[in-house]
């Protein structure tokens, strides 16, 4: 009995984590093309990209996976039993947090050419990432409110639901940034920032697409997500934040330390 509980119990865990896990591992396969292409723009470009790319997925990986806490939160309510409504209230405090947590970040990487700069970076590489970085602070918005409706969906047991949604974004990325990085299919060649920008766009499609999905979703209408009351609750959005922020800080220390061998690397 105890053996066939752990068969059963194994196959849950997989069957929940393996979407996820999948996710992830397409997303950096697409980094890794990008990077790709950007290598055909020449060594520089390269070197360039090494400091942005870093730099970008550390703060991006600190104040998103600070996120995680709401899944964490609304596994909670569902094992408490609590109303859907409730669950709702957590989703809408998550928006809020998401859009309030993407400023700071996206100030940071508005002005990270000064942190490049104090760890003596070549002047050279620094002009060029930083269109990278304004696209980069302007893809923050969209990622972070991905980031609330994927942890929803992981906490009331869907996370197959991000997995298709990554699995269609896969080639638009793949071809967006082949665009724009090289210049091809008629759209401008941005070089590196051709990463971000095509990013940005993917990521900007896909939340306005989902968010209008949910709105429609007859199913999702229990949770009132978009109606009620739409005023921030700071009580709710402070849970979150003492929750998920040392979630964001241990995931993102790990990557600080490495971003920062590769300043001084560069």
């Amino acid at each position: 009995m105890k053996f066939t509980s752990l068969i059963i119990s194994t196959q849950k865990i997989t069957a929940f984590a393996l979407p996820i896990s999948a996710s992830s591992l397409i997303n950096m396969i697409s980094s890794f093309i990008a990077m790709r292409f950007v290598a055909q723009l020449g060594p520089v470009e390269l070197a360039a990209a090494a400091l942005a790319i870093t730099t970008f997925i550390t703060i991006m990986t600190v104040v998103a996976t600070s996120l995680y806490a709401i899944s964490i939160l609304v596994s909670h309510y569902r094992a408490q039993h609590k109303t859907a409504i409730e669950i709702g209230k957590l989703v809408k405090s998550g928006f809020w947090l998401a859009v309030i947590l993407a400023i700071p970040a996206t100030i940071a990487l508005c002005n990270i050419e000064k942190i490049l700069a104090l760890f003596g970076e070549n002047p050279q590489l620094i002009i060029l990432t930083q269109n990278y970085f304004y696209f980069a602070a302007a893809s923050m918005f969209p990622i972070l409110i991905i980031s609330v409706i994927s942890q929803f969906y992981s906490g009331i047991g869907k996370p197959k639901f991000m997995l298709l949604l990554t699995v269609i974004g896969f080639p638009l990325i793949i071809l967006f940034s082949y665009g724009f990085i090289l210049g091809k299919f008629g759209l401008p060649k941005l070089g590196l920032a051709g990463v971000a920008c095509s990013a940005f766009l993917v990521q900007a499609i896909f939340c306005i697409c989902v968010l209008t999905n949910m709105y429609f979703n007859k199913r999702l209408k229990q949770y009132e997500i978009f109606s009620g009351n739409l005023a921030p609750n700071w009580p709710l959005c402070k849970t979150i934040f003492m929750l998920g922020m040392p979630i964001g800080i241990q995931f993102g220390g790990e990557l600080a330390a490495m971003t920062i061998a590769i300043y001084f690397m560069g």
